[in-house]
C-alpha cells in the first residue's frame, strides 16, 4: 500500500502528468475574446456545478461564452486538451433569438452540456433556456429549449448541477407558468431534472413575493 502511494504522488509530480486549471481556462477565453457570464461566474470551481468554466475530466478545460464570430454575436464553446490544444469547438448564431451563455456541465460518461438563454430579438424579455448535449468528439446529440412545454414561459435557470446519478441535470430557477402570470408579472419557483435523452420533468412552486 505504501509503495501504491509514492506511485501515485511521483506519477503527479511527474512532468508526464500535466491538468490545467480554471486559472488557465479564465486566460484562454479573455485571450480569445469569450466573455463570460457573470451570473454563472460564481459557480466557477463547484464540484458538478455549471459554470462558464470547468476542468473536465481527462484534465482539460470546457468554455462557454458569449462571441462575435464574423461580426455575427452568438455563443462559442470551446473544449481543450490537457495541453490546451482544441478538441472540439462549436458556434452558436442567433437564428430566431438572441443568445446569452450560461454554464456548461460534463456528465460522469463524458458528455458535455452547454446552457444558454434565448431571448426574443422583438420581445428580450421573451426568455427561455437551451439546452445542447455534445459527446467527448463534439458531436452534437441533441440540442433543445425548454419554451413553452405545458403552456409555461419564460424559464430562469438560477442553477443547474449534476445529479448525483451522473447522468441527469437538476435545475432551479423561476417561471412564468401561463398568460396570466405574464400579465401579472408573477414568478413561481421552478424545479426540474433533464434527463440524458433530453427528457424533462419539472414542478411548479410558491410564487415569488407577496
Amino acid at each position: 500500500m505504501r509503495h501504491l502511494l509514492v506511485f501515485i504522488i511521483c506519477l503527479l509530480c511527474s512532468p508526464f502528468y500535466s491538468q490545467l486549471s480554471l486559472k488557465d481556462g479564465i486566460t484562454w477565453a479573455t485571450e480569445h475574446n469569450l466573455v463570460l457570464s457573470p451570473k454563472y461566474e460564481v459557480d466557477i470551481g463547484i464540484k458538478d456545478h455549471a459554470a462558464p468554466i470547468i476542468v473536465t475530466r481527462n484534465g482539460g478545460i470546457a468554455i462557454i461564452g458569449d462571441y462575435i464570430e464574423v461580426e455575427t454575436e452568438g455563443v462559442k464553446i470551446v473544449v481543450l486538451n490537457d495541453k490546451s490544444e482544441i478538441i472540439f469547438t462549436h458556434f452558436f448564431g442567433p437564428y430566431a433569438d438572441n443568445l446569452e451563455a450560461q454554464g456548461i456541465i460534463e456528465d460522469r460518461n463524458g458528455h458535455f452540456y452547454g446552457i444558454m438563454e434565448t431571448h426574443d430579438k422583438v420581445k428580450d424579455n421573451d426568455t427561455r433556456e437551451r439546452v445542447v448535449k455534445i459527446d467527448h468528439s463534439g458531436k452534437i446529440k441533441w440540442d433543445i429549449a425548454l419554451e413553452q412545454k405545458d403552456n409555461h414561459y419564460h424559464r430562469h435557470c438560477n442553477t443547474i448541477v449534476l445529479h448525483s446519478d451522473g447522468k441527469r441535470l437538476s435545475m432551479k430557477g423561476t417561471v412564468q407558468p401561463d398568460k396570466t402570470a405574464i400579465q401579472n408579472k408573477e414568478h413561481y419557483k421552478w424545479t426540474a431534472t433533464l434527463d440524458h435523452n433530453g427528457v424533462l420533468i419539472h414542478e411548479i412552486g410558491k410564487k415569488l413575493g407577496k
